[in-house]
């Protein structure tokens, strides 16, 4: 899983490049600080990249029963993703994560 991790960054240099790993119970994700993670899973005997949601953003911008209930799964596999379609979808997840942000531009 891990090499699977390293193939994104390197596929994914300006992407990623705010990013940092982050362990997890057994593996090593990629935090995106404060609003996302990407987490390397298993699924049909073949490494995946979760998107997930994740972070302070969240929980500063709802209350705590929204912020336990909310769908965190974002992409189920963004391994095979092109830089575009990678980071419009970063920015969708930011933008959802701070919505103060978006009224501020």
């Amino acid at each position: 899983m891990l090499d699977c991790l390293i193939r994104f960054v390197k596929a994914h240099p300006k992407v990623t490049s705010d990013a940092v790993l982050h362990p997890l119970a057994g593996k090593t994700g990629l935090n995106f600080p404060s609003y996302g993670l990407i987490v390397p899973n298993w699924k049909d005997d073949k490494a995946v990249l979760r998107l997930v949601k994740s972070g302070e953003d969240w929980i500063n911008s709802m209350d705590s029963e929204a912020y336990y209930c909310m769908e965190r799964t974002i992409a189920e596999d963004v391994s095979g993703m092109s830089d575009k379609e990678l980071e419009k979808l970063l920015d969708r997840l930011y933008q959802e994560a701070n919505p103060d942000e978006e009224e501020n531009e």
